[in-house]
Protein backbone atom coordinates (compact mmCIF):
# COMPACT_ATOMS: atom_id res chain seq x y z
CA UNK A 1 0.00 0.00 0.00
CA UNK A 2 1.48 3.49 -1.22
CA UNK A 3 1.71 6.12 1.07
CA UNK A 4 -0.08 9.50 0.61
CA UNK A 5 2.75 12.22 0.37
CA UNK A 6 0.58 14.02 3.08
CA UNK A 7 1.56 11.28 5.56
CA UNK A 8 5.12 11.81 5.34
CA UNK A 9 6.62 14.94 7.35
CA UNK A 10 10.12 16.43 7.26
CA UNK A 11 12.41 15.50 10.61
CA UNK A 12 15.29 16.68 11.68
CA UNK A 13 17.98 14.41 12.76
CA UNK A 14 20.84 14.92 15.26
CA UNK A 15 24.27 13.00 13.55
CA UNK A 16 27.14 11.84 14.96
CA UNK A 17 30.08 15.25 15.50
CA UNK A 18 30.97 16.25 12.00
CA UNK A 19 29.42 13.05 10.42
CA UNK A 20 26.50 14.99 8.49
CA UNK A 21 28.07 14.33 5.04
CA UNK A 22 28.19 10.64 5.47
CA UNK A 23 25.14 10.03 7.57
CA UNK A 24 23.38 11.87 4.47
CA UNK A 25 24.72 9.53 2.30
CA UNK A 26 23.94 6.33 4.20
CA UNK A 27 20.14 7.62 4.30
CA UNK A 28 20.17 7.86 0.51
CA UNK A 29 21.69 4.59 0.11
CA UNK A 30 19.22 3.03 2.65
CA UNK A 31 15.92 4.38 0.62
CA UNK A 32 15.28 7.26 2.46
CA UNK A 33 14.60 10.84 1.10
CA UNK A 34 16.93 13.00 2.59
CA UNK A 35 18.10 16.48 2.96
CA UNK A 36 22.10 18.21 3.64
CA UNK A 37 21.87 22.15 3.51
CA UNK A 38 25.30 22.91 2.47
CA UNK A 39 26.60 26.31 2.44
CA UNK A 40 29.47 27.60 0.90
CA UNK A 41 32.51 29.18 3.23
CA UNK A 42 36.10 29.80 2.68
CA UNK A 43 38.74 27.79 4.48
CA UNK A 44 42.66 29.20 5.00
CA UNK A 45 45.33 26.52 5.13
CA UNK A 46 48.73 28.26 5.89
CA UNK A 47 49.59 27.74 2.10
CA UNK A 48 46.30 28.20 0.77
CA UNK A 49 42.72 29.15 0.44
CA UNK A 50 39.69 26.83 -0.68
CA UNK A 51 36.13 27.15 -1.45
CA UNK A 52 34.33 24.30 0.63
CA UNK A 53 30.81 23.31 0.96
CA UNK A 54 30.01 22.79 5.09
CA UNK A 55 26.40 21.72 6.69
CA UNK A 56 24.29 24.56 7.43
CA UNK A 57 23.33 23.36 10.44
CA UNK A 58 26.03 21.39 12.44
CA UNK A 59 25.55 17.76 13.08
CA UNK A 60 21.69 17.83 11.40
CA UNK A 61 20.20 16.14 8.56
CA UNK A 62 16.51 15.95 7.67
CA UNK A 63 14.77 12.67 6.58
CA UNK A 64 11.41 12.96 5.49
CA UNK A 65 9.15 9.92 6.03
CA UNK A 66 5.82 8.71 7.34
CA UNK A 67 5.73 8.16 10.78
CA UNK A 68 5.52 4.36 10.88
CA UNK A 69 9.36 4.70 9.52
CA UNK A 70 10.70 6.42 12.35
CA UNK A 71 12.27 3.62 14.17
CA UNK A 72 14.15 2.39 10.61
CA UNK A 73 15.69 5.68 10.13
CA UNK A 74 17.56 5.11 13.41
CA UNK A 75 19.02 2.31 12.42
CA UNK A 76 21.04 4.04 9.38
CA UNK A 77 24.88 4.53 10.60
CA UNK A 78 26.18 7.82 11.79
CA UNK A 79 22.28 8.62 13.33
CA UNK A 80 22.32 9.48 16.59
CA UNK A 81 18.11 10.34 17.56
CA UNK A 82 15.42 12.40 16.57
CA UNK A 83 15.13 16.31 17.97
CA UNK A 84 12.15 16.35 20.13
CA UNK A 85 9.69 18.84 20.40
CA UNK A 86 6.89 18.69 23.46
CA UNK A 87 8.01 14.85 23.96
CA UNK A 88 7.71 14.02 19.93
CA UNK A 89 9.44 14.07 17.37
CA UNK A 90 10.27 17.39 16.36
CA UNK A 91 9.10 18.12 12.56
CA UNK A 92 9.80 21.07 10.03
CA UNK A 93 7.35 22.16 7.12
CA UNK A 94 7.88 21.82 3.66
CA UNK A 95 7.81 25.23 3.16
CA UNK A 96 10.74 25.48 5.27
CA UNK A 97 12.21 23.11 3.70
CA UNK A 98 11.96 24.73 0.36
CA UNK A 99 12.68 28.36 1.78
CA UNK A 100 16.26 26.74 2.64
CA UNK A 101 16.68 25.42 -0.62
CA UNK A 102 16.17 28.60 -2.31
CA UNK A 103 17.98 30.60 -0.05
CA UNK A 104 21.23 28.29 -0.46
CA UNK A 105 20.37 28.06 -4.60
CA UNK A 106 20.18 32.16 -5.12
CA UNK A 107 23.52 32.54 -2.46
CA UNK A 108 22.24 34.07 0.36
CA UNK A 109 24.88 34.25 2.73
CA UNK A 110 23.29 32.34 5.86
CA UNK A 111 24.80 32.41 9.36
CA UNK A 112 22.68 30.14 12.38
CA UNK A 113 22.71 30.95 15.41
CA UNK A 114 21.73 28.59 18.27
CA UNK A 115 18.63 29.77 20.56
CA UNK A 116 16.95 33.01 20.29
CA UNK A 117 18.20 36.00 21.00
CA UNK A 118 15.97 38.00 23.74
CA UNK A 119 15.94 41.75 25.08
CA UNK A 120 18.91 41.87 27.52
CA UNK A 121 20.83 38.88 26.66
CA UNK A 122 24.78 39.69 26.35
CA UNK A 123 26.31 39.31 22.87
CA UNK A 124 29.67 39.13 20.95
CA UNK A 125 29.79 40.45 17.86
CA UNK A 126 31.58 38.40 15.50
CA UNK A 127 31.92 40.12 11.86
CA UNK A 128 31.02 43.60 10.96
CA UNK A 129 33.25 46.54 11.78
CA UNK A 130 32.40 46.39 15.39
CA UNK A 131 33.77 42.56 15.49
CA UNK A 132 35.06 41.58 18.80
CA UNK A 133 32.54 44.01 21.14
CA UNK A 134 30.25 42.37 23.39
CA UNK A 135 27.37 44.05 24.23
CA UNK A 136 24.18 44.16 24.79
CA UNK A 137 20.56 42.94 23.15
CA UNK A 138 18.67 46.40 23.60
CA UNK A 139 16.12 45.83 21.14
CA UNK A 140 14.98 44.44 17.88
CA UNK A 141 14.98 46.49 14.56
CA UNK A 142 12.67 44.46 12.17
CA UNK A 143 13.58 40.81 11.19
CA UNK A 144 17.10 41.11 10.63
CA UNK A 145 18.73 43.44 12.71
CA UNK A 146 18.77 44.68 16.40
CA UNK A 147 19.67 47.09 18.51
CA UNK A 148 23.02 46.58 21.02
CA UNK A 149 24.11 48.35 23.78
CA UNK A 150 27.79 48.80 24.20
CA UNK A 151 28.92 50.17 27.47
CA UNK A 152 32.46 52.17 27.01
CA UNK A 153 33.74 54.96 29.33
CA UNK A 154 30.51 55.27 31.37
CA UNK A 155 28.49 55.58 28.26
CA UNK A 156 26.09 53.76 26.13
CA UNK A 157 26.15 53.77 22.75
CA UNK A 158 23.05 52.17 20.65
CA UNK A 159 24.07 50.56 17.64
CA UNK A 160 22.42 48.80 15.12
CA UNK A 161 24.05 45.10 13.93
CA UNK A 162 22.71 42.44 11.62
CA UNK A 163 21.73 39.46 13.38
CA UNK A 164 24.09 37.19 11.36
CA UNK A 165 26.73 39.94 13.13
CA UNK A 166 26.65 38.07 16.82
CA UNK A 167 27.42 35.06 18.36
Amino acid sequence: MMQKEEDRKWYPLYTRSRFEKKAYQHLLEAGFEAYLPLKKAVHQWSDRKKIVEIPLFSSYVFVKVEKSKLRDVLSVYGIVRFIFFNGQPATVRNEEIELIKCLLERGTEIDVMDGKLEVGQQVVIKSGYLKGYSGRVHSFKGKNKLIIEIEGINKTMLVTVEKGWLQ
